[in-house]
């Protein structure tokens, strides 16, 4: 038997693209609540046990809900399981809700290369645990009051939920626009397509940080947002998606420069492999000059 954690349940948006009409493939949102189960176990077991363990000795479970009407809004839960799970204080479950996001937020941007947002929430991480310094001398032997612990946790977390990563981002890009985890809190946790492709990458890629760009569309797909964008005072044109949702409206920016071929501004998001850049996620689109 199990019974419900004294934790908020965790809600999981699907936004945009199919999500719109409020449905998605099933294929791709099974295999992402699956990863994201595996993902929130493993939080969970390390916040409240201290250590990463294996998922024979859990004790605690994740059980979803059903989505709110008219959503694709998933409610998850954390359960103990009955004979295996120790009486612990209030202040574990209210720590819960801060700890198991941060260092989602940060596994994340550990795989996305974004080392800024790392050490980022590790500060902030850092900051709870010696706030609560009983927490994190009882459950984590002080083993989270340094900084370079922590960093080293979240190397650790990262690669053991390598699979489960890339598995929650399935259906981002393909079905989905992004995935919002911990809607409506203090630490909402956004994967949109730069990150994804990032974490379903079996190489070392970089997300860099938005720019804006000038250039020329060489090729648009309205259906799949595929693209390619020559960028001004670069030799080649870059491969781009464009993940804007104006580019299901006729006579959009992109089609108009690519008929025409203007000049455009776009907002741009790299992600880099080996130093090069693979992809361009590009949006917000605005005609400069006609030609």
């Amino acid at each position: 038997m199990v019974e419900v954690l004294g934790v908020s349940p965790f809600q999981l948006a699907y936004e945009g693209y199919d999500a719109d009409g409020h449905t998605a493939e099933a294929i791709y949102i099974g295999q992402s609540i699956q990863g994201t189960a595996r993902i929130y176990n493993a939080l969970a077991n390390w916040h409240f046990a201290g250590r990463p363990v294996h998922p024979s000795a859990h004790s605690i479970r994740v059980h979803v809900g059903p989505p709110r009407d008219g959503s694709l809004l998933y409610m998850f839960y954390l359960m103990m399981v009955h004979g295996k799970f120790a009486v612990y204080l209030e202040i574990f479950f209210e720590l819960a809700g801060l700890a198991i996001p941060l260092s989602l937020k940060a596994i994340i941007a550990r795989r996305s290369g974004q080392h800024q947002a790392v050490e980022k929430a590790v500060d902030a991480m850092l900051e709870m645990y010696r706030r609560h310094n009983e927490f994190a001398r009882q459950v984590h032997n002080d083993n989270v009051k340094e900084k370079a612990a922590l960093f080293s946790l979240v190397e650790k977390l990262a690669l053991g939920v390598n699979k489960s990563l890339a598995d929650m981002a399935a259906p981002i890009g393909r079905t989905v626009r992004q995935i919002e985890h911990f809607k409506d809190s203090a630490e909402p946790v956004t994967v949109d397509e730069p990150v994804a492709e990032a974490l379903r990458s079996k190489e070392e890629v970089i997300v860099g940080d938005t720019q804006m760009l000038t250039g020329r569309i060489l090729a648009v797909d309205t259906v799949t947002g595929a693209g390619k964008l020559h960028v001004d005072g670069e030799a080649t044109p870059t491969r781009a998606k464009i993940t804007d949702p104006t580019l299901a409206i006729p006579e959009n920016a992109y089609t108009h420069a690519l008929d025409t071929a203007a000049k455009i501004s776009v907002t741009a998001k790299p992600v880099t492999k080996d130093g090069i850049i693979s992809t361009l996620y590009i949006s917000d689109a605005r005609i400069i000059d006609d030609a």
